[in-house]
Order: C-alpha cells, then structure tokens, then sequence
C-alpha cells in the first residue's frame, strides 16, 4: 500500500543511514525505490552490494531532485507514496503511525508528521506543543505553520502526485509549489509527532540552492487564476519572511531578485518588504526572538 522514494545524488556519506531507517519499520514498506540522479560519487555502487533485493534502484542521468523524485513516483506501484530525502532519516514507527492515520481518515489523500531538525547532534522538534488534527484547509494551516510539512515527513496519494509532479529544473521552491497545489484540492491529516530527521549539515543540502526567485512564487504570482485567497495569504507571509531572514543571513541577491518580482505583481507586499534590505541582522533576529519562529 505504500511505496517510498529517495533521491539520491552525491549523498554516499548519508544514503545508508535513510535507507537504514527505512528498513527498521515496523510496519514494511511495500517497496523502497532510490533513483540515482547521476551520481558522480559511490552512491548507487553501494546500494547495489549493500541492499540487493531489498530495494528497487533505478538510474538516470542528472536533471535535479525534481526529476528524481517523479521518475520514482511513476515506478511506485503502491496507492500512497512517501518521500525522503537521502540526508534524512525515519524514525521506526513512521510508516506504522502514517497507516493509523489512513485507517482513521480514509477519505483523506494527504498525510504528514512533525519532524525533528538536527544540526549535528542537536536534534529538536519543530512542533514540540503540537497535536494531530484533519484540515479541510491546509494552505491556511501551513502559512502559519511551516512544520506541517517536509519533503522528508510526507506520504500522499500516488495520483495526486502524478497530477501536481514536482518542476524539473528548479532549484528552490519546487516543493513548496506542490504543496501550494495539492493542498488546494485536497484535505490533509498531521500528527504532531516527530517521527522525522531533518539533517540540516549534510553535506550539499545548502549547496542546491541558488540566489534566482523561488519557483512557488514565481508561478503562483504569474498565474493569477490558480492563486487562490488561501494561496495568497501563504505567499504573502513567506515573501516577508524570507526577505528579511534572508537578509539578515546575507543573501542580498536572492532579496533584491524576489523584491523585483514583488514590485511588479504585488507592489504593497513590495513596500512592505523593501526595508529587509536595510534593516540590520541585529534587529531581524531580536523581532524573530519576540515574535516567534520564521
């Protein structure tokens, strides 16, 4: 019934460790698909003479994460699929808790856990004062909440992802996008448990990411009839965030580059955000510190 996908690029110091995990269930999966991305490192030779007939791994060459992760999607032959990235980890009953939420809701196509954040081997949990609940209106939940969901802590309907499939040759923003789509058609169930490791110093994580504008953004602001109010509401929310933390963190190009689009689509959002430019890191984070988590 569930089938889980894995990207896999560069990742050989970390791919054992999600594949590990995956393994450990205690409830199986049906299958465990990792698509090579071109790896120019031992990766996938490891796969191979590590885990014969415990996987399924397919290769392509090089065309980014988005192009992994659909290639995979389309080989899963489960209803439901899930996702990891090949820098993370599952804990044991992931799978086990994600089908109790499925017997509970079995109208819904969508469900997600919280999720740990770990730099080094500090490890917390994003929603440590959450609970488990069904939302009929996920966009809403998730511009307040950025712990609903993660590329590493989702398991949805291999249908919907076949009609929202990840943009290939994006960088930045491609999983929000789908997000943004499914969660427009679709109601969602999350439990508040962290049964997810988000390892945030693997090594490349922070190089995949570019200074261009994300792509969520991009779409949503250049294609009016599928942003809805909820939709909206989200985009304007991560625009300020992300203009003034990511100032603060010293990417003025990706500032300025976001502010332009803002300008041109959206020119109070624009006003509203100019000012990230200027405001120094000091008193972003001291704001951030008050008000609560970007």
């Amino acid at each position: 019934m569930y089938s889980l996908v894995i990207p896999l690029y560069n990742k050989q110091n970390h791919i054992e460790r999600a594949v590990d995990s995956a393994l450990r269930q205690t409830k199986a999966f049906q299958e465990i698909i990792i698509v090579d991305d071109g790896s120019e490192d031992d990766g996938a030779s490891l796969i191979e003479k590590r885990y014969a007939g415990k996987v399924k791994l397919v290769k392509q060459p090089n065309r980014g994460v988005s192009a992994a992760r659909n290639a995979g999607i389309h080989k899963a032959t489960s209803k439901f699929v899930c996702l990891l990235d090949a820098d993370d980890e599952l804990e044991d009953s992931f799978l086990e808790t994600i089908d109790q939420l499925n017997t509970m809701h079995p109208d819904c196509k969508i469900f997600t856990v919280s999720h740990y954040v770990c730099i080094a081997e500090d490890c917390k949990a994003r929603n440590p004062e959450g609970k488990t609940f069904k939302t009929d209106k996920p966009v809403l939940r998730y511009a307040f909440n950025y712990g609903l969901i993660n590329s590493s802590s989702v398991c949805m309907e291999r249908e919907v992802l076949l009609q929202f499939p990840f943009p290939e040759g994006v960088k930045d923003g491609e999983d929000i996008y789908v997000w943004l789509r499914a969660f427009s058609h679709h109601a969602l169930v999350h439990s508040a448990m962290p049964l997810v490791l988000i390892h945030k110093d693997a090594d490349n994580r922070s190089a995949l990411r570019d200074d261009g504008i994300p792509y969520h953004l991009s779409f949503f602001l250049d294609n009016p009839s599928d942003c809805s109010w909820a939709v909206n509401v989200f985009l304007f929310l991560n625009a300020i965030r992300q203009c003034y933390g990511y100032s603060a963190l010293g990417r003025k190009a990706y500032v300025a580059n976001t502010l332009n689009l803002l300008k041109k689509k959206r020119p109070f959002w624009y006003l509203l955000a100019s000012p990230s430019l200027i405001v120094s890191p000091r008193v972003f984070f001291a704001a951030k510190k008050i008000l609560g988590r970007l």
